[in-house]
């Protein structure tokens, strides 16, 4: 069998020539750049060496038996790695990295004032929409409260008014006095003739005549027909002397009259007749109303 010498490209391993000057030796501890080199280097180194050892037969009797095989290992010239260079790439990426945290943090920190910011506002906008519509609730209320006051007080001041202006209250029966005057007046003035709207002591219509037997008594009533109906409480029981008898509608009537006793009164009832006596019980009239 021939023999084969494979012979591999051999690298020589270089290392910095350094010129020491005279005098004693001197033991200086290495910085931190020549360890970091020198533990790169030797590292770079001892993974290359461990590769080939590794790519090469485990014994020789894995060798094929045919060739013998000369294998020269190649030595790595770890001048080509720059372990400066190499710490100072690792640092500057450090340095990138730790910026683009810092960026990042930062970014993140802004989002976080942004929407707390964003939140706050809006919490502000709704506390004011709160405060507005509270506002306008209360005013609402007191607006409300002082109507009611108002109405309140014009209540009291048109009653108050009202019982000092009301007609003294008429005394019914006695000879001579009192509601006897207003059926005297009535009974002279029959065949007294109608006119509409007049007031005088000769002709009447209905309420002026009402009116006026009233005040011959003393006592003070409103003109019309509608308002003599309405100004006084309702007659429940049986009618008495003086008794004003209304037709149509209570505070509504259209005509009126006076009851005399004895189931009759007398009334201004129409140009026609003029002051006449009649008979209640054939006059159908509406209701009837006691001033006092």
């Amino acid at each position: 069998m021939s023999t084969h010498t494979l012979h591999t490209p051999a690298h020589t391993l270089q290392t910095p020539t350094h010129t020491r000057r005279a005098g004693p030796p001197r033991h200086r501890k290495p910085s931190r750049t020549v360890q970091g080199r020198n533990a790169l280097n030797l590292g770079i180194a001892t993974g290359v060496l461990g590769t080939l050892v590794a790519a090469a037969p485990a014994s020789a009797a894995e060798q094929p038996e045919s060739n013998t095989h000369t294998l020269e290992l190649p030595v790595a010239d770890l001048g080509l790695f720059d372990a400066s260079e190499s710490y100072d790439h690792l640092n500057d990426w450090a340095q990138r990295m730790e910026l683009r945290g810092q960026e990042g943090q930062a970014a993140a920190d802004a989002a976080v004032r942004a929407r707390t910011g964003k939140a706050a506002a809006q919490q502000a906008e709704r506390d004011k929409v709160a405060s507005y519509e509270a506002a306008v609730k209360k005013a609402a209320a007191d607006k409300a409260v002082a109507q009611q006051q108002a109405k309140d007080k014009a209540a009291k001041d048109k009653a108050a008014a009202g019982r000092q202006k009301a007609p003294k209250a008429p005394q019914w029966g006695g000879s001579g006095g009192g509601l006897s005057k207003v059926v005297d007046f009535a009974r002279k003035k029959l065949g007294s003739p109608y006119v509409y709207g007049a007031s005088s002591g000769n002709a009447f219509d209905c309420s002026s005549l009402v009116q006026a037997a009233y005040r011959a008594a003393g006592i003070t009533i409103p003109r019309t027909s509608q308002e003599q109906s309405g100004a006084y409480p309702e007659v429940k029981g049986a009618l008495q002397p003086g008794d004003i008898l209304y037709w149509g509608a209570k505070g509504a009537a259209w005509h009126v009259a006076v009851y005399v006793g004895g189931g009759k009164f007398v009334g201004a009832q129409n140009s026609s007749t003029g002051v006449v006596l009649r008979d209640v019980a054939n006059s159908n009239y509406s209701g009837a109303v006691r001033p006092g």
